[in-house]
C-alpha cells in the first residue's frame, strides 16, 4: 500500500502496486501528457474501423477516452506504455490517420453514443490476446 498518495511519483507507485497493465484516462488529463498538436499526413488515407492494432506485442497500455478526437501524440508511447484511443464514432478519417501514422491504436465507437463497455468489449479481447503471457491477466 501507498503511504503518502500526495509525493512526487505517488501515482506510479500506486499503479505499480496493483500490478495492473494499463491505465485508463479521460481527454482533459490525456492533453496534459501528450502535449502536441494537430499534424495528420497527407491524404488520401487507409482508414480501419472499427479498430486499428498498431502493435501487437505491447506489453502495457495507456488508454485514453476522447469522444471528439481531440488528442493528437508525438508517437506510439507514453511513459513507456503503448497508447490506445477510444474514438468516437464521428472521429474524422485524417484524425484516425494521424494517431495510425504517429503508430498509436485506436477503436471507434460504433453508435452516435459513447459507450464505453462497448468499446472496452473491442479493445480488450484484441490488445490482452496479444499482451505477452507473463502479463496477460484474467
Amino acid at each position: 500500500m501507498v503511504r503518502d498518495a500526495t509525493g512526487p511519483g505517488s501515482t506510479r507507485k500506486f499503479h505499480a502496486s496493483l500490478q495492473a497493465n494499463a491505465w485508463l484516462v479521460g481527454r482533459v488529463t490525456m492533453a496534459e501528457m501528450s502535449r502536441t498538436g494537430p499534424h495528420a499526413p497527407p491524404g488520401p488515407w487507409k482508414i480501419e474501423r472499427p479498430i486499428h492494432v498498431a502493435k501487437t506485442d505491447a506489453a502495457t497500455f495507456a488508454v485514453a477516452l476522447d469522444p471528439s478526437g481531440k488528442l493528437h501524440f508525438q508517437g506510439a508511447k507514453l511513459s513507456g506504455d503503448h497508447v490506445i484511443v477510444l474514438v468516437g464514432r464521428d472521429t474524422p478519417d485524417s484524425h484516425l490517420a494521424e494517431l495510425a501514422a504517429d503508430g498509436v491504436s485506436y477503436v471507434v465507437s460504433a453508435g452516435a453514443e459513447f459507450d464505453i463497455p462497448s468499446l472496452l468489449d473491442v479493445l480488450c479481447p484484441e490488445f490482452w490476446h496479444h499482451a505477452p503471457r507473463g502479463r496477460r491477466r484474467s
